[in-house]
């Protein structure tokens, strides 16, 4: 039987795009991915980092706008939502969803940014 959705309950188009990234990243149904909250040093994910000077350069000033709101909002040890990275066999960090959020941490110097690390369900 088909049901109505509330508003609350319609994703946004960011959570569509992140759910189809997870997809394509990890080659997982989602309903085969838990994913646990942790915190890395920055150092872990630095090959990932843009400076917020290379969104400029590229012509992406809403990009800039993104990264430096971001970089404020750590600075004032505000609630940002974690970036999404996965594991890889080679131990390296592969990152999902959130470059602005990412390069934001690095321009406000934190040392750790909290991430949801996306894991197949055993």
């Amino acid at each position: 039987m088909d049901r109505f959705l509330s508003p609350e309950e319609v994703p946004t188009s960011h959570e569509l795009a992140v759910q189809q990234a997870l997809i394509n990243h990890t080659g997982l149904p989602l309903s085969s991915l838990r994913f646990r909250h942790v915190r890395l040093p920055l150092s872990e994910l630095e090959y990932h980092i843009s400076t917020p000077e290379a969104y400029l350069q590229d012509g992406d000033e809403a990009g800039y706008g993104l990264v430096m709101d971001f970089a404020d909002a750590y600075a004032r040890a505000e609630q940002v939502p974690p970036i999404i990275c996965k594991l890889e066999p080679d131990g390296l960090y592969e990152l999902i969803d959130g470059y602005h959020r990412l390069a934001g941490a690095a321009a406000a110097e934190c040392e750790q940014i909290e991430v949801l690390l996306a894991e197949k369900l055993e």
